[in-house]
């Protein structure tokens, strides 16, 4: 008969803390068994001595210490105690940042020898079974204590299950430990990201370093100039925090108006080469340094420690685009271009530009208009592009080859300089760029030669002749002696300049000295007169004091301060200004009813209160974009809206180096500038001809002519898209042009 099955007792395997079945074997086993328990005893020994073995050390370290100092084997420099050795630690751990891994897989290593050990002394499995429970009871399966039970058959003993229960429970801590240190490892890198403290891996991104009221105008512009190639990068180094960057340009922006564009903030200072790597400073295409600081001075000399740092960028990696930083103050020019050099460095002087426009458009009434169509993104603005096929062509015929866009000059390749308005007859040769005013860079292309778009009839021969001015300067600049003698170069002789500020005549006349100017009569000024008025701008009394009746131009500048209270103070004196004027209008309306015609005098005031109130130009220098719509929307006055139109001109030589030559030369009172000619200057009253005709006529008379205003209009058009539609001109329409002097020819 088959023989039974074996019991269950019989075919399981000894487990943990089973007692193994007696052999007849007797001698054999008998030396096994004295050799393991000597083993056992001995693991046992061990576990016990290295867990007193720390809490005693550190008892009794320093009297240990002491002995050894005491008996001359231990110098006491070495400082072989507790208190060294915790620093030591402490230096460690604040020092080395793999100190607290090291630290946790240090603690399971001697859990799990101590594990191992325990129940090797306690059980009867073998070391090598005993080893890999330890290492589940660490870390992979707390409840193998449980799962013993399954696998044994008389069961588990007490100090088996104390062991193994301590095991687990340093296993759960050591686990507690490990997810503590995850944990913080993810929130010390969320906190990198919140911080902005991550390098950016970027190529060809435009770097703005600093923060200022003209960033967030100069991320728009960048962004409509990026807009027709689906958007770019724009990197922010700024030492605000990366939270207070991004919620100011979330605030200013919406995903839309960026235009696909992306901006990438990071908290750093751009004195520090550190910083300067981790925004990829040496592969951007273009890097704008802002001028940031409590006053000029401290601006202009971080904006020159700026560029020491960018220099030694570009000395150890090279730089892959170029620089244009912003300065205050003319006199750090050439420092400047000194530390940078020519060829990398684009100067921008804000202050000096802005004085400069603002005369411009104060001589002339809506030049405004003009110069915020020009500048910028929005509408036309320059482009240089070289054109194969004109290389031997004059630039008279180039002049015909665009039907969507105006050329302005060459820019030369053998010297890189830009001729602006050149002479007709000059040659574009191999390797030139023709510069344009266009729309975008893919709006306008070359169209055949038409040699008839050249004939047009011959034009009026007149001529502009130049008045005398009265111009009122309301407020103080630092950068006065410069617009006084900028006046001075455009103005007719005889023409006054009234100055009311707050400043004695001597202070003024002194602070002028050391700028090197005399403004006493028959000294350095030889066109105007000064005639100086002590009082407050916003004060109406002091106001009422002036023949505002009678100025051609009125400028009120933007003093020191913050932006809010220089602004509120302009706006004041502005609505102060006009009010008078209109007070006074009144008043000639009311003698107007009366019968002055036996009085030639009485007329003759009449005329001219009519003229001045007509004809007079009030330009405020606003900073803020919320007071320029204020202005905007009341039609009281031209305006300047200085950081916009910084950050414009920032804007556009960040995007083409070549543009700052331009502009500086259209800027300045030396060579072309932009002027508005009355209609009757190129045309015949009442003529039809074509804006390609006017091109012509003005080309002729050695301007460009890059737009027109129709009366009525307040916004002029520049760089019409039809230009060879006939178009009735009439007698109060004034045409935009380009020349290099005021009078005509």
């Amino acid at each position: 008969p088959p023989s039974p099955p074996p019991s269950h007792e019989s075919c399981s395997a000894p487990s943990l803390g089973q007692k193994k079945p007696k052999s007849s074997e007797a001698p054999e086993v008998h030396h096994s068994d004295l050799a393991s328990r000597i083993a056992r005893a001995a693991a046992g020994f061990l576990c016990v001595f290295i867990v007193l073995f720390v809490p005693l050390l550190s008892q009794y370290m320093d009297y240990f210490s002491d002995l050894l100092i005491k008996w001359g084997l231990w110098r006491e420099e070495r400082h072989f105690n507790t208190k060294y050795i915790a620093y030591r630690l402490d230096v460690w751990y604040s020092t080395k940042r793999y100190s607290k891994p090291v630290t946790l897989l240090g603690l399971t290593l001697l859990l799990v020898v101590l594990g191992t050990l325990s129940l090797f002394s306690v059980s009867s499995s073998d070391f090598y079974s005993s080893a890999w429970e330890a290492v589940a009871g660490v870390g992979l399966d707390w409840t193998f204590v449980s799962n013993a039970n399954e696998h044994s058959v008389g069961g588990v003993s007490t100090q088996v299950r104390l062991v193994a229960t301590a095991t687990a429970v340093g296993g759960m801590l050591v686990t507690a430990l490990m997810l503590g240190l995850v944990s913080e490892a993810i929130g010390e890198k969320m906190d990198d990201l919140k911080k902005g403290t991550s390098a950016v891996l970027e190529t060809n991104h435009s770097l703005i370093l600093g923060w200022s009221d003209k960033l967030l105008p100069i991320v728009k512009q960048l962004s409509l100039a990026n807009e027709s190639e689906g958007g770019g990068k724009v990197v922010i180094l700024s030492e605000r925090s990366k939270e207070e960057m991004e919620r100011d340009i979330e605030l200013q922006f919406s995903d839309d108006s960026l235009l696909g564009s992306e901006i990438i903030c990071r908290s750093g200072s751009p004195l520090l080469l550190h910083d300067l790597h981790k925004v990829s400073a040496s592969r951007a295409r273009s890097i704008i340094v802002l001028a940031v600081g409590d006053s000029e001075e401290s601006a202009d000399a971080r904006a020159l420690r700026v560029l020491l740092s960018l220099a030694g960028l570009r000395d150890a990696d090279g730089l892959l685009g170029h620089i244009v930083v912003e300065l205050s103050n003319i006199d750090s020019y050439h420092l400047a271009n000194l530390v940078g050099g020519d060829r990398v460095v684009e100067t921008v002087v804000s202050h000096d530009i802005i004085g400069r426009l603002m005369l411009q458009c104060a001589m002339q009434p809506g030049l405004a208009a003009v110069w915020e169509s020009i500048l910028g993104f929005e509408g036309n603005e320059f482009y240089f592009k070289e054109w194969p096929e004109l290389v031997g062509c004059s630039f008279k015929e180039a002049m015909t080859r665009f039907p969507d866009a105006v050329p302005l000059g060459i820019r030369t390749a053998a010297d890189g300089k830009v001729h602006l308005n050149p002479p007709g007859d000059m040659e574009i040769g191999e390797g030139d760029e023709l510069f344009v005013l266009a729309e975008d860079d893919d709006t306008y292309d070359l169209a055949p030669y038409d040699p008839r778009r050249l004939i047009v009839p011959t034009g009026p021969q007149t001529m502009i002749n130049r008045c005398r001015h009265q111009v009122l300067f309301c407020g103080w600049r630092r950068d006065m002696e410069s617009l006084v003698r900028l006046l001075d170069d455009i103005a007719r002789e005889g023409s006054e300049l009234f100055m009311l500020n707050q400043l004695t005549v001597e202070e003024r006349e002194r602070r002028l000295l050391d700028k090197g100017l005399d403004a006493r009569p028959g000294k350095d000024l030889q066109n105007i007169r000064l005639r100086h008025v002590v009082g407050d701008i916003v004060n109406r009394k002091h106001l009422e004091q002036l023949p505002l009746e009678s100025f051609d131009s009125i400028m009120i500048l933007a003093g020191e301060g913050g932006i809010v209270d220089i602004d509120s103070r302009s706006l004041a004196t502005l609505l102060l200004i006009r009010d008078i004027q209109q007070q006074r209008m009144k008043a000639t309306q009311l003698i107007e009813n009366l019968d002055t015609s036996e009085d030639p005098m009485a007329q003759e005031w009449m005329a001219g209160m009519k003229s001045a109130s007509a004809h007079s130009a009030v330009i405020s220098e606003i900073l803020d974009t919320r007071t320029r719509h204020l202005i905007a929307d009341t039609h009281i006055s031209d305006y300047v809206l200085s950081n916009e139109l910084v950050a414009m001109t920032l804007a556009m030589v960040s995007e083409n180096q070549a543009v700052n030559a331009l502009l500086g030369e259209l800027f300045s009172s030396d060579g072309n500038e932009i002027y508005l000619r009355q209609s009757t200057y190129l045309i015949w009253p009442g003529e039809a001809i074509s804006f390609a005709q006017v091109m012509s006529r003005g080309l002729m008379k050695s301007e460009l002519v890059i737009g027109y205003r129709k009366a009525g209009d307040v916004v002029p058009t520049l760089n019409p898209t039809n230009k060879d539609e006939v178009i009735q001109w009439e007698e109060d329409d004034i045409f935009v042009v380009i020349a290099e002097d005021e009078n005509g020819n």
